[in-house]
């Protein structure tokens, strides 16, 4: 019974650190100051503590490219940290608020710090390309975060640095 019981805990406890690995997604990106995008691509951009977040799209053979960039525009070296390898997110919709994509969806991530330090004028990319060629549709939302744990060493309480960029199929 001794041996039982230790298995069943290992199992357990195996279970429990692999469910702990898996990424989630937080579908609620949203930004009230956005412009209609195209099939050519589009950007958005939010500024805050002398960090600018950009979301870009760019379409190339029925492939939405979509590149997020945080440039530090301060003065000062900032220290960026995620807490985990799950350090963006990107959600594709519809108008009707149907999901097309979720970048997590599936995905398991590494559970550590990261940690970036970005000297003034320095810069993060993080790049994802989906394949539409399989749907038909007018127009989508794309909301694009990143998953910031603390800037400088402090605990981020919102997530500022989100947006939702349009984008309007013109073919």
């Amino acid at each position: 019974m001794g041996r039982l019981k230790k298995a069943i805990i290992f199992i357990f406890l195996l279970v429990s650190f692999m469910l702990t690995a898996c990424g989630q997604a937080n579908n609620n990106a949203s930004n009230e100051n956005s412009s209609p995008g195209n099939e050519e691509g589009g950007a958005e951009t939010v500024e805050k503590d002398g960090l600018t977040f950009t979301a870009e799209t760019e379409e190339k053979n029925e492939t939405l490219i979509i590149r997020l960039i945080l440039e530090n525009t301060s003065d000062d070296s900032k220290v960026v940290e995620f807490s985990s390898g799950h350090q963006f997110d990107i959600v594709i919709r519809d108008e009707e608020g149907t999901k097309f994509y979720n970048f997590a969806e599936g995905k398991m991530f590494t559970q550590a710090i990261i940690k970036e330090e970005l000297s003034p004028g320095d810069s993060l990319t993080f790049e994802d390309e989906w394949n539409y060629s399989h749907l038909t549709f007018e127009s989508l939302k794309i909301g694009a975060k990143l998953n910031i744990y603390q800037i400088d060493g402090q605990p981020m309480d919102e997530q500022p640095y989100q947006l939702v960029i349009p984008y309007e199929n013109n073919q």
